[in-house]
């Protein structure tokens, strides 16, 4: 390979000129002076669809990642296999983005298998496949690789409330409290807390909750939460903060029938979001997320 202009590819990328970028590493894949050497044509490939991305054109972004994991001897497949993921994530193919999340994932060579099972979750989401979901953002928050398993746990709390399964996602969202996170991901957490702890009739805590998550006054809680709160404060004005039957919370999003293969029994690891779970973004979070199409070569 032509290392001067593979180099002066990296520069242009890193300078944000994602065009020049790409526009270098095709003078490196067609130089026939420097020929390639095995894994160097993935690796170029690889380069090029991260480019198409960042350019904000996902389906050459694709063609461009299929001919990179097409190289048999370029080792970093995994990490494209995410990358494509992502990419069909952005075109609403879910269905090819789980495909994809699950080979990154299975990739023995990938260390990020906690962004793939975050994908692969936020996907299995939007498909409707709830249960299927909540095991995938389990495996998300269970990655030691993983440095922030807070959004993975917070996910996990909404599939679980969309499972009715109240109890699990109390101890899923409390789970997520041991760890730091950002004020607004915080009182999220404490909203959907209060509605956990509702629908498990423990209004005392909820109320509780509730108040942590608008105590700053940066958060409102959303229409449903809202109502649970109002729901909690008659409660425990009533002297009835304890209630032994179980209330279905005012509404849960993203809810779907529990799937008879995936049984999520026995999670003991938390969720995302407050109505809302925490999905990622193939775009709008490129900046804030230095985990977005990965590349490992910058």
């Amino acid at each position: 390979m032509n290392n001067q202009l593979f180099q002066q590819a990296r520069a242009a990328y890193a300078q944000k000129d994602f065009q020049g970028a790409l526009e270098a590493y095709q003078q490196c894949l067609q130089d026939e002076a420097s020929p390639l050497a095995p894994g160097e044509m993935g690796q170029l490939y690889h380069q090029m669809g991260n480019c198409l991305v960042k350019l904000k054109q996902p389906n050459e972004a694709i063609q461009a990642y299929g001919q990179a994991v097409a190289d048999e001897a370029y080792d970093a497949r995994g990490g494209v296999h995410y990358n494509l993921g992502m990419a069909y994530a952005a075109l609403h193919d879910y269905e090819d983005a789980v495909a994809n999340f699950e080979a990154a994932a299975s990739d023995a060579k990938y260390d990020s298998a906690y962004k793939a099972y975050t994908g692969m979750g936020n996907a299995l989401l939007k498909m409707g496949k709830t249960a299927e979901a909540g095991v995938a953002f389990r495996n998300a928050a269970l990655d030691e690789a993983n440095p922030d398993p807070t959004k993975a746990l917070l996910n996990l709390g909404v599939c679980f409330m969309a499972l009715n399964r109240a109890a699990d996602a109390v101890s899923s969202y409390e789970s997520a409290l041991q760890f730091d996170m950002q004020p607004e991901m915080r009182n999220r957490l404490y909203a959907n807390l209060g509605q956990a702890y509702v629908a498990t009739g423990q209004m005392q805590k909820a109320v509780n909750a509730f108040e942590e998550s608008i105590a700053d006054k940066t958060y409102f809680l959303s229409d449903s939460a809202s109502v649970d709160y109002q729901r909690a404060v008659a409660a425990v004005a009533q002297g009835t903060s304890e209630i032994t039957q179980v209330m279905a919370p005012v509404s849960v999003p993203g809810g779907a029938a529990p799937s008879d293969s995936a049984d999520l029994s026995g999670i003991d690891v938390a969720a995302d979001g407050s109505a809302m779970y925490a999905e990622q973004d193939p775009y709008a979070a490129q900046q804030a997320d230095p985990y977005y199409y990965g590349d490992p070569y910058a």
